[in-house]
């Protein structure tokens, strides 16, 4: 499966999952733009 995922993405799902906590923290501590949002759970 790891394989599969580096050719969809260019990654490894560690990689991935990575790239979405950087983004979810950019996020909570930046101003979203205007008209933009951000959910988190």
């Amino acid at each position: 499966r790891g394989g599969e995922l580096i050719k969809k993405w260019g990654r490894s799902s560690a990689a991935s999952t990575a790239v979405s906590i950087v983004d979810a923290i950019r996020s909570l501590v930046f101003p979203t733009p205007e008209g933009d949002w951000f959910s988190s759970a």
